[in-house]
């Protein structure tokens, strides 16, 4: 015939669907300050306090993390001192984590985003603020590696992940003075070996602050500005390079705060300041605060968040 027609034979394996960032079943929220080992996890389906669900290898605050689906990873932070550390936790069994590989150097305050495939911690403070995009396979135990350079040196922003693109967003930069940043960079996960670009700026500067990812959108809540501690939620779009919206609010205005994403709703833990317990959630689809739906086992601020 003159046209090509594809049957499909057999159930199929399912691998050919894209990957998923957001989780389905939990949201883990790891470390934190006061200095503990603890993760917490939060059902997505039911709400709800969460449960303890294992320990870190030790005490970490302000670390770097990634859900490749089976386990959740968690790069570098500070115990202190900082620390190189990739350690991972299975999600299936409540799981203590457990040393894996080392990142390239120690470092904190780095953003965390993954494909399907490697993770990645973007920037972060080692010394100096850095500027450095490094990721590691999941399938190995192989150290991280450079990939590339974030358009400016950032701390304490957050990441968030599309399909084929990772996104470094706000955080503080060296400037020519040390200031906050509204930037969002955006770098391809197909290629190890190219800078960011700039994608957009957020409605606002910010740092410490939680990031999100849908399938088509990511959201920045929280975070600390020039104007102080906030509780705006922004939106920005992947496929556009455009300024983020101003999309709702938090329950309250609190900084160093983790995002753990489902597949229908954004999700924060913790925060401060004071340091709080509060699990808040907001829906992708509609413009409508946050509300709290729970409570961590202590209150903390300044962990890192995964999903499953």
């Amino acid at each position: 015939t003159d046209e090509n027609v594809w049957t499909n034979v057999g159930a199929g394996s399912g691998d050919v669907e894209p990957f998923s960032l957001a989780g389905l079943a939990y949201g883990y929220c790891c470390g934190g300050q006061p200095a503990t080992n603890k993760i917490d996890k939060t059902s997505f389906t039911s709400d709800g306090n969460s449960t303890d669900a294992g320990d870190l290898i030790g005490n970490l605050s302000g670390g770097a993390s990634c859900s490749d689906g089976t386990y959740g990873w968690i790069a570098g932070g500070s115990i202190p001192p900082n620390t190189d550390v990739i350690q991972k936790f299975q999600f299936v069994t409540d799981a203590n984590t457990t040393d894996i590989a080392n990142l390239i150097g120690a470092i904190q305050l780095a953003s965390g985003c993954n494909n399907a495939d490697y993770g990645y911690a973007v920037g972060g403070l080692g010394g100096p603020i850095s500027n450095v995009i490094q990721r590691w396979a999941f399938v190995s135990t192989a150290n991280a590696v450079d990939v590339g350079d974030l358009t400016l040196a950032t701390r304490g922003g957050c990441g968030c992940s599309s399909g084929t693109h990772g996104f470094a967003v706000a955080g503080e930069n060296t400037g020519p003075t040390t200031q906050y940043t509204d930037t969002i960079g955006k770098f391809s996960f197909a290629t190890a070996t190219e800078n960011a670009v700039d994608h957009g700026d957020l409605a606002v500067t910010r740092k410490a602050c939680a990031g999100n990812s849908s399938d088509t959108y990511g959201f920045v809540s929280a975070g600390s500005g020039t104007g102080g501690v906030m509780n705006n939620i922004d939106r920005f779009a992947y496929a556009s390079n455009t300024t983020a919206t101003d999309w709702a609010d938090m329950t309250e205005a609190k900084y160093v705060v983790t995002g753990t994403p489902s597949t229908t709703y954004g999700y924060q833990q913790g925060g401060g300041y004071p340091v709080i317990n509060t699990v808040a959630k907001f829906p992708y689809a509609s413009q409508t605060n946050a509300s709290d739906v729970g409570d961590l086992t202590a209150s903390r601020m300044e962990p890192c968040g995964t999903q499953y």
